[in-house]
């Protein structure tokens, strides 16, 4: 389906691969203008920058920690010099470590909370200016069905999609007077690349054993309706219609896209 977004400005945090980087495609596909942002991995997001940029896609990319409100600023500021304006902000930028609850320490605990729940409401505060000037403000958190649903593989992730669920509907609250919307796309398993290892970034817990702590969670057919994980593209659909003019009367929604995880 076409949804046209011709000429718009969009960040996508967390956007150098996986998901974000299937939603920077789609969005560039539909006319977008996009600023690709990561803090790690700098071969995957200038291999998203320069795919676009050959595809005829405007395209910057920003390094940026936007767990941070200097980071977001950077990022958001960054964005409007390069395009002139804001009118799509997508908060994906996440991290998952697959711990259990008693291997996390306050370390570990920060961590996944400042970059799950703490980076958007940074980018929310550093694009708000820009977004209240644009006539298609949108917002969008990229949040999970363990917002809904217990995570007993990994607790705290869960704990910080349930706050970027309560998160969202706050925000869609506070700027639905400028005509922004604010809404939440819930996936489940989406076939992604590697991850970032999580746990080089954490300090160790006393008394853990590195070894038994699962690197990802395993996923089957039979956990979903349609019968099969997710994909970048059928995240990014979501976004694109979320993004779109289509959607300009939805707010404060969270989706599920999930090929019916939650039901099974």
């Amino acid at each position: 389906m076409n949804y046209d977004l011709k000429g718009r400005v969009a960040v996508i945090t967390g956007s150098g691969k996986g998901i974000g980087r299937g939603i920077a495609y789609a969005l560039a596909e539909q006319g977008a203008r996009v600023a690709i942002n990561y803090n790690y991995n700098d071969k995957t997001a200038m291999e998203t920058m320069t795919c676009l940029q050959e595809h005829g896609c405007e395209a910057i990319c920003v390094k940026a920690d936007v767990s941070t409100p200097e980071g977001a600023a950077l990022l958001i500021d960054r964005t409007v010099s390069a395009f002139g304006g804001l009118d799509i902000l997508i908060n994906n930028a996440a991290l998952q470590s697959n711990y259990t609850f008693d291997q996390y320490d306050e370390a570990g605990f920060d961590l996944i909370l400042r970059t799950n729940l703490a980076s958007g409401f940074n980018c929310v505060q550093a694009a708000l200016p820009y977004l209240k000037q644009s006539a298609h403000g949108r917002i969008l958190n990229l949040g999970s069905v363990h917002s809904e649903m217990p995570g007993s593989f990994d607790p705290v992730y869960a704990m910080s999609k349930g706050a970027v669920r309560s998160f969202t509907r706050e925000i869609a609250l506070a700027v639905g007077r400028y005509g922004i919307t604010a809404n939440l796309i819930m996936p489940a398993s989406v076939d992604i690349e590697f991850k970032t290892d999580v746990h080089a970034m954490i300090h160790p817990v006393a008394g853990r054993n590195d070894r038994e702590i699962p690197k990802t969670r395993h996923f089957h057919s039979h956990m979903f309706c349609i019968e099969r994980t997710g994909k970048p593209e059928d995240i990014a659909g979501m976004a694109c219609y979320l993004a779109s003019d289509a959607a300009s009367h939805i707010t404060g929604a969270c989706i599920p896209v999930d090929g019916g995880f939650l039901i099974t």
